[in-house]
């Protein structure tokens, strides 16, 4: 007896095993959920449609990178179950449509939106800006239950001199609050339960479909059919789709309607979905197979050449017929100099190598690192050879003054220098101390405007940019410097006479050993008469820019006046001129003109957010403190440099020179190649931090 109900007992565990293989729904593990993704044009005054597209790849790339499973509007039209009415309502964002062709894509949650733009033109501080304003309608809808889930009406504003820039940054902030809000709407997996609840409410009604082939209108066939034995594939052509036929959806880079994505680095994972519903036998890039899971997901890495990248992805289902999915890739050209990491010789009393009296020559060990390929380089202007992974070992005369220099150029001729100083004497390993024996007293101001008298011109962060410094360095106090006096000027407080005031009244409290640091960060315009460049205090506008305004030519001037009697001074500029002005961020302004114009000054240091006519980028992404909401990307890669990320050569403190490079090569990362920071240096290398 105990034999047979043994046996019984597995028979009964096969038929339910069986029967959770054969019903949809039952006894399953859970799966990621699937959204289906449609955002719809609502009478816009004037809307680039391409921006709607754009909005619904960068919402659906998110949610794949969190596991779940994505439709957008481009899948509506191409399956086989999907009639015309059901297709037509859907893309025009009718609910019961979008529910049928979800429950058809096997979607079980819908985001529909209606986007609506307005577009109007302002004038603040003498300048004509347009503002542009998306109200953003939508639903997260439950698929078998038509159930809300989510409804909002969230508008999103920009400012820009182009209408278009305007338009799209509003639609970049559109794509990501949305997403952050489906995370928080839509669970990433779907149970076996709401896989049922979806299976049900599929199989009540049953779809026609959108081509139905009949006796009397045959299909043509899009290429002559090969015989069996030829083993020949059928090439699709640009006709519809039809049932078995591959569909490849491109996830990364994201490839929408008249938009060709630009990347900034060579290395490129292309990521997407290759769908038949007859099982995948192969995809190729280029022609090269590249791998891909039971779903058809595959992931490849290429490294792309300057200009534009061709790509032909090509898929062939188990029927042996293919579909081809051509797309484009901009490179832009590399604007970051090489790195120079020094290994040998080994520097004390900060960036100074101590040698003995009688010694002539030194052996410099060290690497150049960099994206591409390096031009030369260069010790005391004599070329040296380079490993294949940029090492490189050169001996070479000390001159009597007591320095050598270092020059590594790449191949788009972004260029760095850096010096060796060497002094004879009893070596010390008390580094980065003066010559009394002391370590360096800062003197530093930080100016941020974020609140103008023009609600227009306001920025999040430029304030926080200032208190972050604050805070940084006076940290620094006893390690890296052995007083730290530091000012801050935020707001309402940062008037043209505050601003000149305190550095002819702060700053001029330096001694000649001292350092100074002098950030100032917030807008700035060209004035469309005289051409002449205005940073904005608080109270600047278009009425009283002459008055007020700070002219750019009287800062130089009390640069200048500061540098007759202290000999190190940093000068990190984050501002902005009309031609690069918008909410939110911070252009350029003229530093490349700037720096020229006092590079005599000895021991000057120029730094600024990003070239003239780029943006400067701002967000809450960019923390490092508890208590502050967010920075500017410049001052939080500034500031994270300093903290230790920059110190190349571990010697356990930050010159400038190597500040610099870790700015220039994080910036642009951080901003997808918009943003490039500037640098002018006149004087010799500077130790200026500790790392803890």
């Amino acid at each position: 007896m105990r034999h047979h109900a043994a046996t019984v007992h597995k028979i009964l565990c096969l038929c339910l095993l069986a029967l959770a293989v054969l019903v949809p729904g039952t006894a399953r593990a859970d799966r990621p959920a699937n959204v289906l993704i449609n955002i719809v044009e609502d009478q816009s005054q004037t809307l680039n449609t391409d921006f709607l597209k754009e909005s619904e790849m960068k919402i659906g790339r998110e949610l794949v990178k969190m596991g779940m499973e994505v439709k957008t509007s481009d899948d509506l039209g191409s399956h086989p179950r999907l009639n015309t009415k059901v297709i037509s309502g859907a893309l025009k964002g009718d609910v019961p449509a979008l529910r049928k062709a979800a429950a058809v894509l096997n979607a079980a949650y819908i985001l529909n939106g209606k986007a609506k733009t307005r577009i109007n033109s302002e004038e603040a501080a003498g300048v004509k800006l347009n503002k542009a304003v998306t109200v953003f309608a939508y639903k997260v809808i439950h698929t078998a239950t038509g159930k809300t889930l989510d409804m909002d009406s969230p508008s999103y504003i920009s400012v820009n001199q182009s209408g278009e820039a305007a338009q799209k940054s509003t639609y970049d902030k559109l794509a990501a609050d949305i997403t952050n809000r489906i995370k928080e709407t839509v669970p990433p997996q779907l149970s076996s339960a709401e896989q049922k609840k979806l299976n049900q409410y599929a199989s009540s009604f049953t779809p026609k479909p959108s081509r139905p082939a009949t006796a009397t209108t045959p299909p043509k066939p899009s290429a002559p059919t090969p015989s069996a034995s030829s083993g020949s594939p059928v090439v699709a052509q640009a006709a519809p789709k039809a049932a078995g036929e591959p569909e490849i959806v491109i996830l990364n880079p994201p490839v929408a309607r008249g938009f060709k994505p630009v990347c900034y680095e060579k290395p490129l994972k292309i990521e997407g979905m290759a769908i038949d519903p007859d099982g995948i036998a192969e995809i190729r890039i280029n022609g090269q197979m590249v791998a891909y899971d039971s779903k058809g997901h595959f992931s490849h890495s290429v490294e792309l050449k300057d200009g534009e990248n061709q790509f032909l992805v090509m898929a062939r289902n188990q029927s042996n017929k293919i579909i081809k999915k051509v797309f484009s890739v901009d490179l832009e050209k590399d604007t970051a100099p090489p790195l120079v990491v020094l290994t040998s010789p080994e520097t004390t009393r900060g960036f100074k190598v101590m040698l003995e009296p009688e010694i002539k020559t030194s052996l410099i060990k060290g690497r150049v690192e960099d994206d591409n390929p390096i031009s030369y380089l260069k010790i005391n202007d004599e070329t040296v050879a380079l490993t294949k992974d940029g090492q490189f070992e050169h001996e070479t005369n000390i001159p009597d003054q007591g320095k050598i220099s270092i020059k590594a150029e790449d191949i788009y001729g972004n260029q760095t220098t850096k010096y060796l100083q060497f002094s004879r004497g009893k070596i010390t390993d008390e580094p980065a101390v003066l010559s009394s024996g002391r370590k360096p007293i800062l003197w530093g101001l930080s100016i941020g405007v974020s609140k103008y008298n023009s609600t227009t011109l306001d920025l999040k962060y430029a304030d926080q940019d200032a208190l972050l410094l604050k805070k940084f360095f006076t940290d620094q106090a006893g390690s890296s410097f052995a007083e730290v006096h530091f000012k801050t000027i935020v707001n309402k407080e940062v008037t043209r006479e505050s601003i000149i005031s305190n550095i002819s009244g702060h700053l001029g409290k330096a001694a000649p050993d001292d350092i100074v640091f002098l950030s100032i960060a917030g807008h700035g315009i060209k004035h469309r008469q005289s051409g002449s460049y205005y940073f904005l205090p608080s109270d600047a506008d278009s009425d009283n820019l002459l008055s007020r305004g700070l002219r750019m030519s009287d800062f130089e001037e009390s640069i200048k006046i500061l540098s007759q009697n202290v000999e190190k001074i940093i000068v990190a500029i984050d501002s902005c001129h009309s031609g690069a002005l918008q909410v939110g961020m911070r252009g350029a302004g003229e530093s490349e003109d700037l720096s020229e114009a006092i590079r005599a000054a000895q021991g000057l240091y120029i730094i600024s957010a990003s070239k003239a006519g780029e943006l400067s980028m701002e967000s809450d992404k960019f923390e490092l403190y508890p208590n502050f909401t967010g920075h500017g990307v410049f001052t939080y890669t500034l500031v994270q440099a300093m903290m230790g990320k920059a110190d190349y050569d571990k010697d356990n403190y930050v010159s400038l020179n190597e500040m610099f490079q870790f700015v220039s090569r994080q910036v642009p990362r951080l901003t997808n190649g918009q943003q490039h920071p500037y640098f002018k240096v006149d004087g010799t290398e500077l130790p200026l931090v500790m790392v803890k």
